[in-house]
């Protein structure tokens, strides 16, 4: 195992806030200890009160670098993604507990921090895999592709308005390849207001700070994309759509106050928003389910009644 970084720059803390899953947690773990950098150390928070063996799971890898924490009580998701942050050391990622980092992740990311080190984040490319761990494709994720910066140079920077406006035209980055940097990113970084955009609302804010954020052009991650994780619960619900309508509604406001007339636009049309109920709902019709189609194509009607539609 290669540690070139590690008398460099302080270890990643790879931080798993964790609720359920045992068998998807074991996976993620492994990808852990595959990684070709020594220069890591992992902390599981267990936000379930206990009530799987993660404790002994852990216990059984005998790494010292592994911590188990247990919350005294539930804190929720949004809390125990702070309760990570507070644990952690000067950089953090926030690794799903469902997901798994390709054995690069970490000498990927201290490299993005050796050549842009006063970035707020840094983060990666990423491959989808289904529930076993198969790839799959989804045309979210492919339209993602499309959108993502170039590959022709191996690191992006995102910066000011220009990035702002292109992250609300459709985020190509996905939230746990994120790496923060908490001698700029300090507190509590992520809203407890929010349950399924509180990853959107601090980038949103990085960029309104006008602080960067960079991007790999390395494919450092796999994410899971499942019917039990909580994006595809709150699709199903609807509350990812609402709190995107929202956030988007805030965000051109503050957009429109410091001059930022491109971004505000963007933010006022919330396309990308429309473009995905319509996605979802197609999908339900063509899998009988009926009434989260109808569902989706209202809260469509509700928001193209816009002046601005699509």
């Amino acid at each position: 195992m290669s540690s070139t970084h590690s008398t460099q720059q302080p270890p990643i803390t790879i931080a798993i806030p964790f609720y359920r899953g045992l068998d998807y947690l074991s996976c993620t773990i492994k990808s852990v200890l595959a990684q070709d950098s020594a220069s890591w150390r992992l902390i599981v928070c267990d936000d379930r009160g206990g009530s799987e063996p993660v404790e002994e799971l852990l216990r059984s890898y005998q790494d010292s670098r592994i911590q188990y924490v247990l919350n005294e009580k539930n804190l929720g998701m949004v809390g125990n993604w702070n309760k990570c942050l507070e644990l952690s050391g000067e950089y953090v990622t926030l690794l799903h507990a469902d997901d798994q980092l390709e054995p690069s992740y970490v000498s990927t990311i201290l490299t993005a921090i050796s050549t842009h080190s006063d970035a707020a984040a840094w983060c990666c490319r990423t491959r989808i895999i289904g529930a076993q761990g198969e790839p799959v494709f989804s045309f979210p994720d492919f339209w993602k592709r499309i959108i993502e910066p170039s590959t022709k140079f191996p690191y992006s920077v995102l910066q000011g308005e220009k990035a702002l406006a292109r992250i609300l035209g459709g985020n190509f980055i996905f939230c746990p390849t994120l790496c923060y940097n908490r001698r700029v990113l300090t507190g509590d970084l992520f809203n407890a207001r929010w349950r399924q955009v509180q990853d959107l609302d601090l980038m949103y804010r990085v960029l309104l700070a006008d602080q960067s954020i960079v991007v790999s052009n390395t494919i450092g991650y796999a994410y899971r994309r499942h019917e039990e994780n909580a994006t595809s619960l709150q699709t199903a619900s609807l509350l990812r759509f609402e709190e995107e309508s929202s956030i988007y509604d805030e965000t051109k406001e503050i957009c429109e106050k410091i001059g930022w007339h491109r971004a505000a636009q963007v933010a006022r049309r919330k396309r990308i928003i429309k473009l995905s109920l319509l996605y979802f709902a197609l999908k339900d019709l063509f899998n009988g389910r009926l009434a989260r189609c109808r569902q989706k194509i209202g809260h469509l009607s509700r928001l193209s009644h816009s002046p601005v539609g699509l």
